[in-house]
């Protein structure tokens, strides 16, 4: 890594290294992220097992894999690891990226087709599901309900993942620029050049 002198070191009020509309800094967002997620994640899978049990060895390692995943990134952010935000970058950006196709195709199919019609028509699941909600499937006022509802889901969840990404691509970023610079721990002092120098011997 090429590193670069900076007599003030770098400069952690900058606008460039806040987020969320400049109200936090860029790594007190990335915990915030980080911890909410971890909350998130063990709550639904904690939840989950409460209500339906276990459900296999591959369901409870899987779990316990998702839990250790999130806690990993917790750790990554706390102790400024960047490297390990690399790989959780690359899964993020992965689901972020099939989130937002997704949303997109829904979209499409919808407005260019009656794909959404048949699928009420003709999937059993989907007749099911509102069956289950005490809903009629051939209501085309509730067909409109739940596929907008749908599509507004879809949407916010792409929004949601692209900005996670982006928050843990700027703390990756912050780690990697707080490494290159080489300056005084404590910020610029003053004098200390030039006192250095006069004390030099010559």
């Amino acid at each position: 890594m090429v590193h670069s002198y900076s007599p003030n070191g770098l400069i952690e009020d900058s606008e460039k290294l806040r987020c969320c509309c400049g109200l936090m800094h860029i790594k007190t967002g990335g915990k915030i992220l980080a911890v909410s997620q971890l909350f998130l994640f063990t709550s639904l899978i904690v939840g989950n097992f409460l209500l339906n049990g276990i459900g296999g060895i591959g369901v409870f390692i899987s779990a316990i894999g998702i839990i250790s995943y999130f806690m990993l990134l917790v750790v990554a952010v706390f102790k400024e690891i960047k490297l390990v935000l690399l790989p959780f970058l690359g899964v993020q950006g992965f689901i972020a990226l099939c989130s937002t196709v997704l949303a997109l195709v829904y979209g499409v199919v919808g407005a260019a087709s009656d794909g959404l019609s048949y699928a009420h028509s003709n999937l059993t699941m989907v007749r099911e599901l509102y069956e289950v909600h005490h809903l009629d499937p051939d209501d085309e006022k509730i067909q409109t309900l739940f596929s907008c509802g749908l599509m507004i889901f879809l949407v916010v969840f792409a929004s949601l993942q692209i900005y996670v990404w982006y928050i843990f691509y700027l703390v990756y970023k912050y780690f990697k620029l707080k490494d290159s610079i080489i300056g005084p721990e404590r910020g610029y002092q003053r004098g200390k050049i030039v006192a250095d120098t006069l004390n030099q011997d010559y």
